[in-house]
């Protein structure tokens, strides 16, 4: 796989923009279809976006959104942290095109798996409730016997 920069649309919730990325944040940004997605990727550099579309006020507007981060460095789950979330937000009508999230382990050599939920009393869920379909039997009337 080449290195090269292409002009690709990367699609959010509320808009794309359109930016040069590498072959590495296509990759992320693939989700198995045939549109690459901001979310995955998380922040770029403002440098490398050419313009934007916003769903709201739909409006192409030349030039990157506004990009709006913040890094919590939040323990989400056991060997879990919240690194950095943000958003690119519209410069016309301060919409949200899309927001993303980064997350990393405290510990690298742990397995991803090994991530559980910080209450030590997880909540439970209700258990769904089954519903059995009752067949139909055909009633069986009683008749007389006729002896001879």
């Amino acid at each position: 796989m080449s290195s090269e920069l292409r002009l690709k649309k990367l699609r959010g919730s509320g808009g794309y923009v359109m930016a040069t990325i590498s072959d590495e944040q296509q990759m992320k940004g693939n989700l198995g279809g045939p549109d690459l997605f901001l979310a995955p990727i998380g922040r770029l550099n403002s440098e490398i976006i050419t313009k934007h579309f916003c769903n709201t006020c739909e409006k192409e507007v030349e030039g990157a959104p506004k990009i709006e981060y913040e890094n919590p460095n939040e323990e989400v789950a056991e060997n879990l942290i919240l690194a950095e979330k943000g958003q690119y937000i519209c410069n016309t009508c301060n919409s949200t095109i899309a927001e993303y999230r980064e997350f990393k382990k405290q510990d690298e050599i742990q397995a991803v798996g090994v991530a559980k939920p910080l209450e030590n009393e997880t909540q439970n869920a209700p258990e769904p409730v089954v519903q059995q379909q009752l067949q139909a039997t055909p009633e069986i009337q009683p008749q007389a016997l006729h002896l001879k």
